[in-house]
């Protein structure tokens, strides 16, 4: 395996079996789940083909596509995106076209998401290295001068800071920082988020990730290394290895019984 940044395709990048963020996050969750979204992916969800098309208009704007009028979940649709599969196509609904275009132009326009582009070495960048004898991979989506920035949407802009910890999103950008460490690149000091609201009227911001590298690496390292125990036994199991706690009120609000 080719080691350092690369450049590949997202379907050359998907075949590489190494172990990603996406891997770790799923481990994050249980042994058991990780391994059976490696076996079986999941259908992406709308929100997921949503952003996916975000990315492909901000970053591969010549990627072919297919409106249709047809939902996905209809008959008629699901024969409609089976069809454009095949041809090689990404099938969107006129409500999805029209919203990841106001969506992209959203981050296009916005100022400080516009000056990072501009002042990017490197679009969609794959980077392969190996750690503790395991391949291990990233694929940023812009890289620069001592800085990582990753495209994201949400359906809300005040919703994110919590959505990006119930996503591991820390632990996301620690992976993503550590492929530069363990290939002798250029340490990235610097790691932004551009998010883009995915309803009217697309508000679109950027946040800085301050103080959760060192949490998120150690996360990461610890998912790894779980990851590598899983596989080396060839045992995922489905159980939370951590206490969790529960707090249960008697009576709601009103002080009513809520039984």
């Amino acid at each position: 395996m080719e080691q350092g940044p690369c450049t590949m395709t997202w379907t050359e990048y998907h075949a590489v079996d190494a172990v990603s963020s996406t891997r770790l996050r799923w481990m994050a969750r249980s042994p058991a789940f990780c391994k059976l979204n490696m076996d079986q992916p999941p259908e992406p969800t709308a929100p997921m083909r949503l952003g996916k098309i975000v990315h492909q208009l901000i970053l591969e704007p010549d990627f072919n596509i297919r409106v249709s009028q047809h939902d996905g979940r209809t008959r008629q649709g699901k024969e409609d995106r089976a069809v454009a599969a095949q041809d090689g196509l990404e099938l969107l609904t006129e409500h999805e076209w029209t919203a990841a275009v106001a969506m992209a132009e959203s981050l296009r326009t916005n100022p400080r998401v516009a000056a990072l582009l501009d002042r990017a070495e490197a679009l969609e960048q794959s980077v392969l290295w190996t750690m503790k004898g395991r391949e291990c991979k990233a694929r940023r989506d812009a890289v620069g001068d001592g800085w990582i920035l990753e495209i994201k949407t949400t359906s809300n802009l005040d919703r994110f800071p919590w959505q990006s910890g119930s996503l591991g999103y820390p632990i996301q950008a620690a992976w993503y920082r550590m492929a530069n460490e363990e290939s002798g690149i250029k340490s990235a000091l610097s790691f932004f988020f551009a998010v883009v609201c995915s309803t009217a009227p697309y508000e679109s911001a950027v946040f800085l990730l301050e103080d959760a590298w060192q949490e998120g690496k150690r996360k990461a390292l610890t998912l790894f290394e779980k990851y590598l125990r899983c596989e080396k036994s060839g045992l995922w199991p489905g159980h939370v290895e951590n206490l969790l706690t529960l707090s249960v009120r008697a009576e709601d609000e009103k002080g009513e019984d809520w039984r």
